[in-house]
């Protein structure tokens, strides 16, 4: 299995390392591109992530396509031309398409690829998904979309594209030794 992790500069590194490495857990292989004009990106936080390959190297077929959120690392990819056709592509071919944050609103609903999926967001972007019905829960799928709000359910998330991919004892078996069981 491939994933594809597409990050730009100002994107929110808490979520792009998240869905690497939990992919990465699950031994799927995973590539970073960007579409900066250099593979060094400078994420929302100043933390630099060194990209495998510029998005225009990317042609190969991917089973999921990552997005992760952060400002303005979501404006940056919408207005990605190159990105947007391979989303399109990929949720016509019957592949998943994976966003997180701001990304669901901003990189999909802001290009019309959403098409009234269910689907969340960021809770101060989930005002512009037009299909409402799942905003607040942590992490939707509905036809090979998967989106998901925040930092804090990026491990859900990364989970979730696991178990969309190989199934559950797949995602079970990288979510055990993860302990996320805890009381405050």
């Amino acid at each position: 299995m491939k994933a594809l992790v597409v990050i730009a500069n100002g994107s929110e590194e808490l979520e792009a390392v998240t869905i690497i490495d939990i992919l990465a857990r699950a031994k799927i292989q995973v590539t970073t591109a960007t579409i900066n004009s250099n593979l060094e990106t400078a994420c929302s936080r100043g933390v630099k992530i060194m990209a495998d390959k510029f998005l225009s190297e990317c042609n190969e077929q991917y089973d999921v396509i990552a997005i992760p959120g952060g400002l303005p690392g979501a404006d940056n990819l919408a207005g990605s031309q190159l990105l947007i056709q391979k989303i399109k592509e990929q949720l016509a071919a019957n592949r998943f398409v994976a966003a997180i944050c701001a990304s669901p609103a901003i990189v999909l609903e802001g290009n019309g690829i959403i098409q009234g999926r269910k689907c969340t967001a960021y809770p101060s972007f989930q005002p512009k998904l037009a299909n409402q019905s799942a905003v607040h829960q942590r992490v939707v799928v509905d036809n090979h979309l998967i989106t998901s709000q925040a930092p804090g359910s990026a491990i859900e998330f990364a989970l979730e594209i696991i178990r969309q991919l190989k199934g559950e004892e797949a995602m079970r078996e990288v979510e055990s030794p993860l302990v996320l069981s805890f009381k405050y």
